[in-house]
């Protein structure tokens, strides 16, 4: 826990208030204290309300040659009700003393970003042309529970360099970057520190189009509210090439997919490391279909691949698209030390891996049942795939 006199401490020196000044840079409007090592607290921006501080701190700095980082310095709530254009050089907004606790807008955590914006629509929007970086760090966004808040309205004519979402969380919205219908293009998608949590959400995490991308939190949670009826996938890769997904715990339900690589690239997507979880709910409240989708590159590590198909018709796109745990449609993929728990009353006889076209090196996999009894799990694969495995799996081999 930190120490609140060590937060005051700090707090007191960015706004001048005793110790160090060090560098100030520019003073900025009249009501705004220089900030130390070229931070701005965000309580001294003027402004009636918090949305005309942050509109404010955009307007005088957005085009700054030397952009100051904007500090989350007090430990009450903001509350972001209109929506913000964010300048074509970017921004960075941090908490430095972690402050935010992840939850929902009902359990009394203060310390957080409220996104209040009753139009559904994304409380930031990037401008067309280019985005330069946005880094959101130590962070948590929190939605009214039923509303569509985005953390960004979608832009595809907006290609975004470097997105960063470190040790920050967002909470009861439809997603942070694209939607179910709009890839984003981002150059470079960063989540990192101890945690990345994406808790509750209502349409998909995140939809990117972009490359050169470590989506490598300690811990990268993702998961939607139990009472969502929703089909489709939680987060899109919609282009992706030498990038990677690892250290998550994603968990879809009912008629969702946990994960979809809709496009690639060069070196495809690296996704797993052990330990990491994709699952669908619980043992007795799996995923209908199958829990990832796959249509470009991919190579596995380590993943647990848990509690899905036991109502493949009714899962997204239908029994077609539901043939596995994992459904390849097509693409160039490896596998290797999948571990799988199937959930109750899906015999041995459902693959662990189904592939349509491409290729396929799978190894080092095994499967337990919902008694905890091991067995090798299946692969089914059409005549169009070019497959290579080990003694780990059984291989079927099915008409298209």
């Amino acid at each position: 826990m930190v120490d609140p006199a060590v937060v005051e401490a700090f707090v007191a020196q960015l706004k001048g208030e005793k110790g160090d000044k060090g560098d100030q840079g520019d003073p900025g409007p009249a009501g705004v204290v220089g900030a130390l090592n070229n931070m701005i607290p965000f309580s001294t921006l003027p402004g009636a309300n918090d949305d005309d501080r942050l509109d404010k701190f955009f307007e005088t700095y957005g085009t700054a040659t030397r952009k100051p980082a904007l500090v989350k310095d007090n430990l009450g709530d903001i509350s972001l009700v209109r929506q913000h254009v964010v300048p074509k050089d970017g921004f960075k907004w941090i908490d430095p003393a972690g402050i935010g606790t992840q939850g929902d807008s009902h359990n009394g955590n203060t310390g957080m970003i409220r996104l209040r914006n009753k139009t559904g629509g994304g409380v930031f929007r990037f401008q067309d042309g280019e985005c330069w970086g946005v880094q959101l760090i130590g962070l948590v966004f929190d939605v009214i529970p039923g509303e569509a808040n985005r953390l960004c309205e979608p832009n595809k004519l907006c290609k975004v360099w470097k997105f960063t979402f470190a040790d920050s969380a967002y909470a009861n919205g439809a997603g942070i970057l694209g939607s179910s219908a709009v890839a984003q293009p981002v150059d470079t998608l960063v989540f990192a520190g101890a945690y990345a949590d994406f808790n509750n959400i209502t349409d998909v995490a995140w939809n990117v189009a972009g490359a050169d991308s470590k989506l490598n939190a300690v811990q990268t949670l993702l998961n939607s509210p139990t009472t969502l009826k929703k089909s489709g996938p939680l987060c899109v890769f919609s282009s992706m090439s030498k990038s990677a997904f690892a250290g998550f715990y994603v968990t879809a339900q009912e008629a969702q997919i946990g994960i979809h690589v809709k496009g690639g690239g060069t070196g495809g997507l690296f996704i797993g490391k052990p330990g990491d979880v994709l699952e669908g709910r619980l043992d007795v409240k799996p995923a209908w279909g199958s829990l990832a989708r796959l249509e470009a590159d991919t190579s596995w590590f380590g993943v647990n691949v848990n509690y899905a198909m036991t109502d493949p018709a009714n899962g997204w796109g239908g029994a077609a698209f539901n043939r596995g745990l994992i459904h390849a449609v097509s693409g160039n993929h490896a596998a290797v030390g999948l571990v799988s728990r199937y959930a109750q009353g899906v015999g041995t006889d459902v693959p662990l891996w189904f592939q349509a076209a491409g290729s396929l090196d799978i190894a080092h996999c095994r499967a337990t049942n919902s008694k905890g009894e091991p067995f090798r799990p299946l692969v089914r694969v059409t005549p169009a795939v070019k497959l290579f495995h080990d003694e780990s799996v059984r291989v079927e081999v099915v008409a298209a």
